[in-house]
């Protein structure tokens, strides 16, 4: 059914996003990576002869959970292997620039950077689980992959703990396609460091839809949707860096994604959903192309009115004045994602001012004086604070009885007060004096002192 969109680039189906509703454990997966798989070798075949090769990223595959997003990049990569040995036989056909699939999460998941990688590898110490590599297997013949078989490596292939170019990621089956030996300074067709995505340009991408996030803060970002200048046998040049003499022209740059895939689409809702909907207009601009915007592909909408081959306008992507369906009509289903607000490029926009230099400077000097000053307030508020209560029970115990007290219920107005309540008024005064270190004097019930007594040693 997605076939004819993907070979013809002027199909009306490429307006449209495929829907794939199948119960869990179907074979939704095995479906989009054969579309998958189809992608990427009918731009091998058809980029041959020209500038860009059919080199580029061709598909995204998008998963709301980083979580499972590592659980099917085993699969992709499997599929990759696959292409890659293809690609070997017939180099006339496909190339000569390998197929790989890229891993592109937050940095949890994931290094950043390749000093990042060597910083792990340094740092390993036996008895050590973690690896930098997201896979724990060989994705071709199922060997462990050991920190042993992650090196980097320079531009000529060579191990190297300074001038690195890449990550390489070999496999110790002595059957396997992919050991040191016969795939030199390549290894595995999997890219998982950020900075070699962007060099590199995978293939195949496989990210969570929060990564997209970032796009306009990196600019190196604009390389997966084929934002590039040069290229050469090894790897794609941007504007964010100059490119060698031997680097090749791009006057057109490389093709945009051709296929996008989102799975698990029924975990797209709420905040989550909110977010996905402003980035995906700007993902479907991106993707734009002369010869027709890309095909979609969503899996898993587990609502209960779906059906088989359902397809929906995503009408949130471009304007469109077609009335939605009704909510519950079982022939048709709309895939609803919320646009960009009306003030969304002001909220991009928005960046916190860097302080001036001076300020900068000077930081530290007031931070002291400040932290000072609030000292000295905090001791006088406690020094005023006990210079009250040693005068409130002062001023207490020097009144006349009469004054101190209440007036006993059922006596007249001059009525001495009871003796325990006066007693507890007086005994009160006493602890918040010794509170703060003062010693006041009581009185009797005739107005005489009562020096306050402390046991002997």
């Amino acid at each position: 059914m997605n076939l004819p969109s993907i070979v013809d680039g002027e199909h009306a189906d490429r307006k449209l996003a495929e829907l794939i509703y199948f119960p869990t454990g179907g074979g939704k997966t095995e479906a989009y990576l054969g579309l998958i798989a189809f992608t990427l070798l009918l731009r091998r075949i058809r980029g041959q002869g020209t500038a860009h090769e059919g080199r580029g990223v061709a598909v995204l595959l998008r998963y709301t959970l980083r979580l499972l997003t590592l659980d099917q990049l085993g699969r992709a990569a499997t599929l990759m292997c696959a292409l890659e040995e293809l690609r070997r036989r017939n180099p006339q056909e496909l190339g000569n620039a390998r197929f790989t699939v890229g891993l592109w999460v937050g940095a949890s998941a994931s290094a950043n950077r390749l000093k990042d990688v060597h910083q792990a590898l340094t740092d390993y110490t036996p008895g050590r689980t973690d690896s930098p590599f997201p896979l724990t297997t060989c994705p071709w013949c199922g060997e462990a992959i050991k920190i042993q078989n992650i090196k980097l490596v320079d531009d000529d292939g060579k191990p190297t703990k300074k001038n690195f170019a890449r990550a390489a990621v070999y496999c110790d089956g002595g059957a396997c396609l992919y050991t040191e030996a016969k795939v030199p300074g390549l290894g595995l067709p999997v890219l998982f460091v950020d900075e070699q995505i962007y060099e590199e340009v995978p293939s195949f991408i496989v990210a969570t839809v929060d990564k997209f996030a970032m796009m306009p803060w990196r600019g190196d970002a604009g390389m997966l949707f084929g934002r590039a200048t040069h290229l050469d046998d090894n790897r794609a040049y941007g504007v964010m860096e100059s490119a060698p003499a031997r680097a090749r022209p791009l006057p057109e740059g490389l093709l945009p994604p051709e296929l996008i895939v989102q799975d698990e689409l029924h975990l797209i809702s709420g905040p989550l959903g909110t977010m996905v909907g402003l980035y995906e207009a700007a993902v479907d601009y991106l993707c734009e192309h002369p010869i027709g915007g890309p095909p979609s592909t969503e899996g898993h909408l587990l609502d209960g009115h779906g059906a088989e081959g359902a397809r929906a306008d995503p009408g949130t992507l471009r304007p469109t004045d077609e009335p939605l369906p009704a909510a519950r009509d079982p022939r048709r289903r709309q895939l609803l994602l919320t646009g960009a607000p009306r003030r969304a490029r002001t909220a991009l926009r928005r960046r916190r001012r860097p302080r001036p230099r001076a300020s900068r400077r000077i930081g530290p000097h007031l931070r002291a004086a400040a932290r000072g000053r609030a000292k000295a307030l905090q001791q006088e508020r406690r020094s005023k604070a006990a210079g009250r209560s040693v005068h409130d029970a002062r001023r207490l115990l020097q009144q006349p009885a009469r004054a101190r007290g209440h007036a006993a219920p059922g006596r007249g107005r001059g009525a001495q007060p009871r003796a325990r309540h006066r007693g507890g008024e007086e005994a009160a005064a006493l602890r918040r004096a010794a509170s703060v270190g003062g010693e006041p004097k009581a009185r009797d019930a005739g107005g005489a002192h009562i020096a306050a007594s402390r046991p002997s040693d």
